[in-house]
């Protein structure tokens, strides 16, 4: 019984951090102008509007990988959530390559 106790805590946890990863990645895609899909999983989808190039390509450069989804001649990115740390260096990043 101790040990489901500790696992419904960590999965809470785990849950908690998530959401605050993905509320805090989704307001800055945000104030750069960029939407993103509803979330209720552990990873984003947005658009690099107005990026001419690569936008997969110019985040590997930095040793982030995301994932391009390109349809209807449009580049939909998939990116997976980190820790804070992580997530905060993301956003760094895309504010760098969208100047």
């Amino acid at each position: 019984m101790a040990c489901r106790y500790h696992v419904a805590g960590f999965v809470e946890e785990s849950r908690a951090k998530n959401r605050t990863c993905i509320d805090f990645t989704t307001n800055a895609l945000k104030k750069l102008g960029l939407q993103t899909a509803k979330s209720h999983t552990n990873f984003l989808y947005f658009e690099p509007e107005g990026y001419p190039g690569n936008f997969r390509e110019a985040m590997k450069k930095h040793n982030i990988l995301v994932s391009n989804l390109t349809t209807d001649n449009k580049e939909k990115i998939r990116v997976s959530m980190g820790t804070g740390t992580e997530m905060e260096t993301f956003v760094k990043v895309i504010r760098q390559i969208l100047k």
